[in-house]
C-alpha cells in the first residue's frame, strides 16, 4: 500500500508536454495524400520536491531556456513568479494546491509542476 501511494504522488507531479505537428504537404505523405502527424515531447519529465512542502520546495531547471517560474493557486492566479532556481520559499503561502508553470524569456510554457503546500 506504501508502495502505490509513492507511486501516485510521483506520478501526480510529473507532467509531460505533447505537440502535434504537420510535417506539410511536400513531405512524407501516406497512400491518402494526408500528411502524416508526428507527435513529438516538447519537455521531459520534471519533479517537486517535496511534495507535501511546509516551508520550500525543490524543483530543477528542465529546460536551457527557462528563465522563471510561476506558482499560480487553483483559482489560476499567479502568487509567486521567481527566476529560475532550485530552492523556492514557500512559507507565506497558504496550504493549498499550487502549479510551477516553468517559462521562457517571451512567457511561453516549457513546463507544469503540481504540488501540495500544508
Amino acid at each position: 500500500m506504501k508502495l502505490f501511494v509513492s507511486l501516485c504522488a510521483i506520478c501526480l507531479s510529473q507532467v509531460v508536454f505533447s505537440q502535434t505537428t504537420d510535417q506539410g504537404a511536400d513531405s512524407d505523405q501516406n497512400n491518402t495524400g494526408e500528411a502524416n502527424m508526428l507527435t513529438r515531447p516538447i519537455q521531459i519529465k520534471s519533479a517537486v520536491y517535496t511534495n507535501p512542502s511546509t516551508d520550500f520546495v525543490y524543483r530543477p531547471k528542465m529546460n536551457e531556456n527557462e528563465v522563471f517560474v510561476e506558482f499560480i493557486n487553483t483559482k489560476g492566479e499567479v502568487v509567486l513568479s521567481y527566476p529560475t532556481d532550485v530552492k523556492y520559499d514557500i512559507r507565506h503561502l497558504p496550504n493549498g494546491i499550487y502549479y510551477i508553470n516553468g517559462k521562457d524569456k517571451d512567457y511561453n510554457l516549457l513546463s507544469t509542476n503540481k504540488f501540495v503546500k500544508n
